[in-house]
């Protein structure tokens, strides 16, 4: 993922059958060594028929403590490590009401929710902040 249009031929979207090729070797590999594999693939995939597991397996926890559940959330946060402890943040109401229902206002516009071959998909959240996406579209014409 990029975060300036300077970057943009950086992107996934400029090797698209190479990279679906090596996503097949992938799962030939994870079949035979029986490792589970998650990766997204261009032309195939349904709007919205990606699920967000962060809330499920990760969190960034910022300097001062404060936890946030994933990159898009922006300034939301489910509480702070140092004023009580990571296991009452992971564990709390709020962090399970997040994991049972993607409902912040950034879930709306996070990549895993945005069809792969759809150019927004591959813009950072710092990029789609900007409110910008025609310009994502247009530069990709």
């Amino acid at each position: 993922m990029v975060d300036i249009k300077e970057h943009r031929q950086f992107t996934l979207l400029n090797v698209k059958d190479e990279y679906n090729a090596v996503i097949d070797d992938a799962k030939r590999l994870s079949e035979e060594l029986g490792v589970q594999l998650y990766a997204r693939r261009f032309y195939n995939e349904k709007p919205g028929s990606m699920y967000c597991l962060d809330p499920l397996i990760s969190c960034f926890i910022e300097i001062d403590g404060q936890v946030g559940p994933c990159c898009y959330c922006g300034s939301y946060r489910l509480g702070n490590v140092y004023e009580t402890s990571f296991e009452s943040v992971w564990f709390s109401k709020e962090y399970n009401k997040l994991r049972k229902k993607r409902y912040l206002p950034a879930c709306k516009k996070c990549t895993p929710f945005i069809p792969f071959d759809d150019p927004k998909a591959h813009f950072t959240a710092y990029f789609k902040e900007k409110d910008d996406f025609k310009l994502i579209n247009d530069m990709f014409k």
